[in-house]
């Protein structure tokens, strides 16, 4: 089977095409590599990898002929509440993008197509969440993905599976990493500095979700039955990583013996809780880490040289960046 990732050198793609592969698929990896390539370097050569320089929203169709599942990762992957980035821009990408991937696949004989959305598009909810709560989002990055998802399942029938997925704020340590996500932010705080900022008053809700759990959580969704997947919204997280981040910021702080903390800034217009009892019951999916876990790593990578921050691991600041510099508009 080869499945079809796009965005693929990404903090998930690059850790889901490993898997992948490590389970026999043939991976095609479509991305424009703005971030670079460094992320899949030591799989580049392998059989059963292709990596593709383009772009969704103009790359030759003829490169679907032969997929059978698409994972459509590619996005600009972050609110960005000091609009940095031009606003078309966000649409263009995060929107008309995977609504061309999605129509291509459709019209190229794709059995499967996977869709990466997030839980942020709940935005602020008093209650707590599942599938079929009203979306509610805040921002321009969760209301792309509240977009995309309205249309997704008009073109689902039953030759094409369409499939959204909503994941929990990630974290965790990945071949691209990110550190404007908050549980590797504190975490690169704590390293250091010794200290953890909280960003307003900590009481803010979030569920959270290490980066090796939602590739499971992928691969389970591609190795479903159709029946149990077409059509279908999962939450991916668990019941029990919903957390204040003030108690995130407990748990990210444990891996050391003792630690600051400082509050910072307006309070998230973003708070949430969510249910997961979907994923669980349908997919038999169990998360495998924890917050603790996730930190433990990243503090360890930080610790040992193997992991050195660097501008492209800010999503925001790196396409603003991109954006002064590239052309990054439609040529299609």
């Amino acid at each position: 089977m080869v499945i079809l990732v796009t965005g693929g050198a990404g903090f998930i793609g690059s850790v889901l095409i490993r898997n992948l592969l490590s389970q026999g698929y043939r991976v095609k990896c479509l991305d424009r590599f703005f971030f670079g390539k460094e992320s899949l370097k030591d799989i580049e050569g392998e059989t059963n990898v292709k990596l593709v320089e383009a772009d969704t929203r103009s790359f030759n169709p003829s490169l679907l002929n032969d997929v059978s599942v698409v994972v459509d990762l590619a996005a600009i992957g972050q609110p960005d509440p000091q609009q940095l980035i031009d606003r078309a821009l966000f649409y263009d990408i995060n929107y008309l993008g995977p609504a061309r991937v999605a129509i291509l696949s459709k019209m190229r004989g794709v059995e499967r197509y996977v869709f990466a959305s997030t839980c942020s598009t709940y935005g602020f909810q008093k209650e707590i969440v599942a599938e079929n709560s009203e979306p509610s989002p805040v921002d321009i990055y969760a209301s792309t993905k509240a977009l995309v998802e309205g249309n997704l399942f008009q073109i689902c029938d039953g030759d094409f599976s369409v499939t959204s997925l909503r994941f929990g704020t990630l974290y965790g340590l990945s071949p691209k990493m990110r550190f404007d996500l908050v549980a590797n932010t504190m975490t690169l705080s704590l390293f250091r500095d010794n200290k953890i900022m909280i960003g307003g008053d900590g009481k803010q809700c979030r569920p959270v979700v290490h980066v090796e759990d939602v590739a499971n959580a992928v691969i389970k969704t591609i190795e479903s039955e159709k029946e149990a997947v077409s059509g279908e919204v999962f939450n991916v997280g668990s019941n029990e990583q919903n957390y204040t981040m003030l108690e995130l910021a407990n748990l990210v702080g444990s891996v050391v013996p003792c630690y600051e903390t400082e509050f910072f800034g307006e309070v998230d217009k973003r708070s949430y809780r969510v249910n997961f009892d979907k994923i669980a019951e349908t997919l038999g999916f169990q998360v495998e880490y924890t917050p603790q876990i996730g930190a433990e790593e990243v503090y360890e990578a930080l610790g040992s040289g193997k992991l050195a921050p660097d501008e492209r691991h800010y999503t925001i600041k790196w396409w603003a960046h991109l954006s002064k510099r590239e052309n990054l508009w439609r040529t299609l």
